[in-house]
């Protein structure tokens, strides 16, 4: 999970906030923000998307100020996790609903509270059996799936230069399927008044602005958000996360390790997982969980792959 998901996170500074989302929003138009009280930022919308069904995904620029940003993810009932990032000020602030007020918070936290979890390993992923999907380059399939609209590319002050361009035939689409825990969904319930579909939404929208800020001409879309039957605590015998992704990673036909892995067994665990891929035509698989030892684990590319 990014910093910016952190449950854990403590907020200072923290008060009321009323953030409103325009009935229609696009690239271009203007969101006015409170950061502190008598300071207004305004930020430029650059893309607007959808990646969980039912709420709208939103990036933006500061105005006149490259550096800084702002994501938010609206629910139709109004409730929102917003983040604000003033990268040029050192500066974070989080907005979050509270299904106990029915208020919004804005608090401030700081870079240097947040958790540092380390990679576990590095490992190449094993020459592998499946076929790829193919990445799609046009925008009618974007249409099609309806997941997000195609945008034009808005010009920031202080530069000449389109910065964005989405939804066009020069970007990629990859898709995703998202996988989830029962301890992942509990978590966030606990922590997120839209549990694991806010974390969903926000942690897609940070990688999507990632994405645009490399200028990567890749757009990330979700196939399928499901909840898969498996132990991420391993039953009260915890294992590593390298062992998670050796489990998520194999299927019946599938496994370059054997049956086993460091003393664990790694085979029919989420068997479903790789059905699921297939039907929906997943371009990447990313498995959430609840774990200690890692910020986040995953294959680096070896290739070619047969």
């Amino acid at each position: 999970m990014q910093p910016e998901l952190q449950s854990e996170m403590p907020l200072h500074e923290t008060r009321a906030a009323a953030i409103h989302l325009p009935e229609r929003i696009s690239a271009g138009e203007l969101l006015s923000i409170e950061v502190t009280p008598g300071e207004e930022r305004m930020f430029e919308v650059i893309r607007v998307s959808e990646f969980v069904p039912g709420i709208v995904s939103v990036s933006a620029r500061q105005y006149g100020n490259p550096n800084n940003f702002l994501t938010a993810n609206w629910h139709a009932d109004g409730r929102m996790l917003a983040n604000i990032l003033l990268y040029g000020e050192n500066r974070f602030y989080r907005v979050q609903h509270s299904n106990d007020t029915g208020l919004h918070v804005l608090g401030r936290y700081f870079q240097e509270e947040l958790d540092i979890l380390e990679c576990s390993e590095e490992s190449n992923m094993p020459f592998s059996h499946h076929e790829g999907h193919p990445l799609e380059h046009h925008s009618e399939t974007q249409q099609k799936h309806g997941h997000q609209q195609p945008l034009n590319a808005p010009v920031f002050p202080g530069s000449a230069e389109t910065i964005y361009t989405t939804g066009t035939d020069n970007n990629t689409i990859i898709d995703v399927l998202l996988v989830y825990t029962p301890n992942a969904a509990n978590w966030a319930s606990n922590n997120f008044s839209g549990g694991i579909e806010d974390v969903v939404a926000e942690m897609m929208n940070l990688s999507q602005l990632t994405l645009d800020n490399s200028r990567t001409y890749l757009e990330l879309r979700v196939v399928g958000l499901e909840q898969v039957a498996y132990s991420d605590d391993g039953n009260n015998a915890p294992v590593s996360s390298g062992i998670h992704l050796r489990r998520v990673t194999t299927s019946p036909n599938y496994s370059p390790w054997g049956s086993s892995f460091g003393g664990h067994p790694i085979t029919g665990f989420m068997d479903e997982v790789h059905d699921w891929r297939d039907e929906l035509g997943a371009d990447m698989v990313s498995a959430l969980m609840q774990v200690s030892d890692v910020g986040g684990i995953a294959w680096l590319g070896g290739g070619p792959y047969p």
